[in-house]
């Protein structure tokens, strides 16, 4: 198995969100995904749901800055810990994120699984 795989996942999907382009995201997605944008919360399940959570991106939020490490690789399974720096639109308010993932890829490299913890804080 290409442990590669999962750091690469990570860094396309960090672009993504750097680049603030949710189609970017949606494409590093399975079509059944069972997305947690809260752990606990019930999961968005397909594209089409994660994609309603992503559109908004674009508008509220700018100068997306994030960084993210794998650091546990279980089988298909991998848990990062993730950092972005961004602020919010419209209020210009500077904000730090400081996360987890736990992420599931298939054999095509898209997600299938994808579950994410974070704090945040006004700086």
């Amino acid at each position: 198995m290409n442990k590669d795989r999962f750091p690469n996942w990570l860094n396309d999907f960090g672009k993504a969100w750097e680049d603030r382009n949710p189609e970017a995201v949606i494409d590093l997605l399975s079509s059944d995904i069972k997305y947690y944008e809260n752990a606990l919360e019930e999961p968005l399940i397909g594209k089409e749901k994660v994609q309603e959570v992503w559109q908004v991106v674009p508008q509220n939020q700018s100068d997306v800055r994030f960084s993210g490490e794998v650091i546990m690789i279980d089988g298909n399974t991998a848990i990062a810990n993730w950092k972005v720096k961004r602020i919010r639109q419209p209020s210009g308010e500077r904000e730090n994120i400081d996360g987890i993932f736990l992420f599931e890829l298939n054999d095509n490299d898209k997600c299938v699984l994808f579950k994410q913890w974070r704090t945040s804080k006004i700086v």
